[in-house]
């Protein structure tokens, strides 16, 4: 995924993203692996966990241990 970002260059956006089937099954499956997820304020969204929902979009974050933001969407 591509797309501009007024964060570009800072590593404050996400830096790779992976589309999967359901967002909150790997996020719970990653979480038992240890991972922990970072949470946003989106207008207009809601959070059931660790995924934001928004509209039809389910997403989730967190960062790699070099601190580059990855993310999960459907």
């Amino acid at each position: 995924m591509v797309y501009e970002s007024q964060y570009a260059g800072t590593n404050k956006g996400t830096a790779a993203s992976w589309t999967v089937d359901n967002v909150g099954a790997v996020a719970k499956w990653l979480k038992e692996k240890g991972v922990s997820f970072e949470h946003y304020e989106f207008p207009g969204s809601s959070r059931e966990g660790d995924v934001h929902i928004m509209g039809n979009i389910h997403a989730a974050w967190f960062k790699n241990p070099s601190g580059n933001i990855l993310g999960l969407n459907n």
